[in-house]
């Protein structure tokens, strides 16, 4: 595995949370609650598919 890539994909799924975050900062608390838990599962998927399932 290339760590060029890792380093890559990781920088994007960073920045992307901190985009994520802001935007669910103004939304209301129960949207609030299903986007989180949609990044939580995006976050488990995305770990899933780079290191497998051990």
């Amino acid at each position: 595995m290339d760590s060029k890539v890792v380093d890559w994909k990781v920088s994007v799924a960073l920045g992307g949370t901190l985009v994520f975050s802001i935007f669910v900062l103004k939304m209301d608390p129960d949207g609030a609650k299903e986007a989180f838990n949609h990044m939580v599962d995006a976050a488990k998927e995305s770990v899933i598919a780079i290191f497998g399932n051990h």
